[in-house]
């Protein structure tokens, strides 16, 4: 396999990180970049200005400007997981986009979205989809193009990381839990034989920072600081001090908060994909510096806790310092695990991109505009020789472009001609166009009020059938899908809906010698007709050509009919119907 070098940048809510990674057999980080952002906040304007500085420092440094990879944070993107029939890649994606609109708190429309398979059973798969507001997305791409990148892809971080994980336990079939604690995200990766589930949760370190800043009334920047300084051992209270007390009880809030949603996450796991208790927990992040965090999840979770190292599955370049080789596994997962991708795919292809196709269409003109440029530069010097030679010859084109006039002007008195009778025939095709039109209403009106009369001549001939003597029709109405019913001028509106009518009336319930029976032996004899008067009516109703079935049918002996005094009951049909038979 060809060697070739990536760059990929880890746009974090609070650094920005960054590798250049050789890809061959072998991964190989070349070079590495880590610059603090100001405090996080939670604005995406906030955000933007915080690495506009970053990113400026990042291109100013030798080799990084140019193409690269942007991973975003866990913050800034909306994730769900979905659960679909296996079916074939061509239905996947509309099959995805459904159930995606369905959970999304936006209409999937106004979204930059893409999805991958996560987990596959063979009858079902496990969809991870990702989506974010494209505003973003324009605003992030602008700030690359002023500060010399070309964005080849946007990849949500809960999926650089699972990448990373995957590759590290690659050769090991059991339950482990990955983690990885942000500024304002944690993300969450379960592995287990058959695949992998990815959690975010929007919660980080950065709401210890919030706390601190309420409690002692300070600013977020100043906040940060004493943070971690308490965290790193720098600051040093004495015991009963109210200081440390607010700082302790800030941790330990924090720590009960984030110990709670691990556990909320690792419960809805277990139920979701009925999987087992990790049998391990490996973490990571720059979160894990917040004091006591280890300690305190070990405490509260029987797995055994590991730190995860994501360079176990990569080389380092011998240029790599030695204090960046301590300090890079905390926030390096991200690139090494869209690295691992790029190695399987040298395009990135298998890996979700968030990089509207649109964007990247214009960013593939951008490549091209330094040579366009180029050519028609070219392509403008290129008449110089003959420039000198045409001039010798103006004398003789003044004289032609006067013989040209005149021509010119007779040309236009005819064209002028044309154009007038250009518009008598566009006046009268547009009269031919609207009379037909009319036509075709009256056409379609008119078959449509035959194909209603023929059901009605049809209903007529099950009416006056000797079985369904004695029984009229008072109501007939014709409606479409919707309920409502409508007139043949609103056919146009109805015609592609299914068709129904509803046909109401009464029957006489005759009795041969009926006065001669006791009362309660006429009513069983009424009873006993009635039934076998609407038999014969909903059989010849049902029987009709124009009729597809019968939807429901209500035959009331009293209220609406009176059998047992004057011996009629009133009937009541919703009929679907097909009047092009």
């Amino acid at each position: 396999m060809g060697k070739a070098s990536e760059v990929v940048v880890n746009l974090g809510s609070s650094h920005v990180s960054a590798g250049r990674f050789l890809i061959g057999d072998t991964l190989i980080l070349q070079k590495a970049f880590f610059q603090e952002l100001p405090v996080a906040k939670t604005e995406e304007k906030d955000w933007l200005e915080a690495l506009s500085s970053a990113l400026s420092d990042l291109s100013a440094d030798k080799g990084w400007a140019g193409d690269a990879r942007f991973i975003l944070p866990g913050s800034f993107v909306l994730s769900k997981t979905l659960r679909i029939p296996k079916v074939e890649p061509e239905k996947k994606t509309k099959i995805v986009s459904y159930e995606l609109s369905q959970k999304m708190p936006f209409p999937l429309e106004s979204l930059v979205w893409d999805y991958s398979v996560i987990d596959d059973d063979g009858i079902e798969e496990e969809i991870l989809a990702f989506a974010i507001k494209p505003d973003i997305v324009e605003n992030l791409c602008q700030l690359l193009f002023r500060n010399g990148f070309t964005p080849l892809q946007l990849i949500p971080s809960p999926v650089a990381d699972q990448v990373a994980f995957d590759q590290s336990s690659a050769d090991e079939e059991q339950e482990k839990l990955y983690l990885n604690l942000g500024a304002k995200s944690i993300n969450l990766t379960f592995r287990n034989p058959t695949g992998s589930l990815v959690r975010s949760i929007n919660f980080g370190g950065h709401a210890l920072t919030e706390s601190i800043s309420e409690k002692f009334a300070i600013s977020s920047t100043k906040a940060e600081e004493l943070k971690l300084d308490y965290n790193s051992g720098k600051l040093k209270l004495p015991e009963g001090d109210p200081g440390l007390v607010a700082l302790e009880t800030a941790t330990q809030n924090f720590l009960n908060r984030l110990i709670q949603d691990v556990s909320r996450a690792i419960v809805t796991y277990k139920r979701v994909k009925k999987g087992k208790y990790p049998l391990s927990i490996h973490v990571t992040g720059r979160g894990l510096k917040t004091s006591g965090f280890i300690n305190y999840l070990a405490g509260c979770q029987p797995a055994p806790i590991r730190y995860f190292d994501p360079f176990r599955i990569i080389e380092l370049d011998e240029s790599i310092e030695d204090e960046e080789k301590i300090e890079l596994p905390y926030f390096f997962s991200e690139p090494i695990g869209v690295a691992c991708s790029l190695r399987e795919s040298s395009a990135g292809t298998g890996m979700i991109n968030l990089l509207p196709r649109k964007k990247m269409l214009e960013l593939e003109r951008r490549k091209k505009l330094p040579w366009l440029l180029l050519a028609s530069v070219l392509m403008a010097l290129l008449p110089l020789p003959w420039i000198f030679s045409l001039m010798g010859e103006s004398r003789l084109v003044s004289a032609q472009i006067k013989t040209t006039k005149s021509e010119v002007s007779l040309a236009q008195k005819n064209l002028q001609d044309l154009q007038e009778n250009k518009e008598k025939l566009s006046n009268l095709q547009r009269i031919n166009r609207h009379s037909a039109e009319y036509l075709l209403a009256w056409e379609r009106t008119s078959r449509r009020a035959f194909a209603q009369q023929s059901l009605l001549n049809s209903l007529q001939v099950a009416v006056d059938d000797p079985k369904n003597k004695n029984t009229w029709i008072d109501e007939i109405s014709f409606y479409a899908e919707t309920g409502t019913n409508h007139s043949l001028a609103q056919e146009e509106e109805v015609s592609g809906k299914r068709q129904f009518v509803r046909i109401s009336g009464r029957y006489l319930v005759a009795l041969e010698g009926a006065a001669k029976e006791g009362d309660s032996d006429r009513r069983n004899l009424l009873i006993d007709s009635n039934g076998i008067k609407q038999e014969s009516l909903t059989e010849s109703f049902a029987a009709l050509p124009q009729v597809l079935r019968v939807l429901n049918k209500v035959f009331s002996t009293e209220g609406k009919g009176d059998l047992y005094n004057r011996q009629f009951t009133h009937f009541e049909f919703d009929l679907e119907v097909d009047l092009a038979r």
